[in-house]
């Protein structure tokens, strides 16, 4: 079966699953909710068939550098995102088929293309940009390979749709980029009383939901609350990232605000270590972490549930169910 084939079956197994009465009595245990979920809703087919799906399209489309492209995709971070873009792709169908929109399955599969190829061309940016490597080259791939993205997204949802939010989300995805990078081995310049500007590292991922929202015929109002809810999901994330990805960063000369201090402790040039992370982590600290998570997830629920998007709230609420696992594991 082809993925949107495996994909229309989990849907319709969606529409008629009572999900309170799924997860009464689970608790908070997410390895047990996540095996739930795999088993009874074919996620490992669903995986299996997008990645038939899509193996050949990054040398289709960027076959020029195959050599380090093979050995990009080899890598760990980058096996993550293959195995979890089957289920976000998934989603944006499941929204897609929820508002009845009409959209032909072959264009649905440019849209398919068009998420993958953009996601790897924006990961190959964020890769080859902050770690020492020696293929810095591969940035003007990842550009390219937006470049592709977007034409595709184009062909499957309308120019008058894609125009307004490619050129818009780029600026932001390119301010902060800029605003951050620029502050690369100096005291973070985040704020704790505006974590939400955090959100803005997710504009890619906006600029799809914007196109959909106005092929859909969403007003302007509604559209706005939307955006707005997905960047206090956005930035909730990148906080969790952030928190987990907290050695790694320093090393790479980035002060997140959630290690707002260490720079000012103990400098540029000293040795990165667990205990010193570790003393800036104070419980302290991670109350305050957990405390402006679960008020961002809050604002993007109700703005979620003001405008009845169910589907996207229950992206939401398996995300914030993940969220507070890897918290409560710090």
């Amino acid at each position: 079966m082809s993925y949107i084939e495996v994909a229309k079956g989990i849907y319709e197994m969606l529409q008629g699953t009572d999900f309170r009465n799924l997860l009464k009595g689970r608790g908070n245990n997410y390895d047990e909710f996540r095996t739930l979920m795999w088993d009874k809703f074919r996620i490992n087919e669903l995986i299996s068939s997008y990645k038939q799906g899509t193996s050949s399209l990054l040398e289709k489309h960027l076959s020029f550098y195959n050599d380090v492209l093979n050995k990009f995709l080899k890598s760990e971070e980058i096996a993550y995102y293959e195995n979890h873009m089957p289920l976000r792709t998934a989603f944006y169908l499941f929204w897609i088929w929820d508002k009845k929109l009409e959209i032909a399955d072959e264009k649905l599969d440019k849209f398919i293309e068009s998420f993958y190829i953009g996601t790897f061309g924006y990961k190959m940016i964020d890769v080859f940009s902050d770690n020492k490597n020696p293929n810095a080259e591969m940035i003007f791939v990842g550009f390219y390979a937006i470049k592709i993205a977007e034409k595709l997204l184009s062909e499957a949802l309308g120019t008058e749709n894609t125009s307004t939010p490619i050129l818009k989300y780029f600026k932001i995805y390119a301010d902060v980029e800029c605003f951050e990078k620029k502050n690369r081995w100096k005291v973070t310049p985040f704020k704790w009383d505006e974590p939400e500007r955090l959100g803005n590292k997710a504009a890619p991922i906006y600029m799809v939901y914007e196109t959909l929202f106005r092929f859909a015929n969403y007003d302007e109002q509604k559209i706005s609350d939307l955006m707005k809810a997905f960047n206090y999901t956005a930035a909730a994330l990148q906080i969790v990232d952030d928190l987990l990805d907290a050695k790694e960063d320093l090393s790479n000369g980035y002060e997140t605000l959630v290690m707002t201090g260490y720079y000012e402790i103990y400098g540029f040039q000293d040795e990165i270590t667990d205990e010193k992370i570790t003393t800036i982590l104070d419980q302290e600290r991670l109350k305050t972490i957990y405390t402006i998570v679960h008020e961002l997830f809050d604002k993007a629920r109700a703005l979620f549930e003001k405008h009845d998007e169910y589907i996207i709230l229950l992206t939401h609420e398996i995300q914030f169910y993940n969220i507070n696992s890897l918290i409560e594991a710090q």
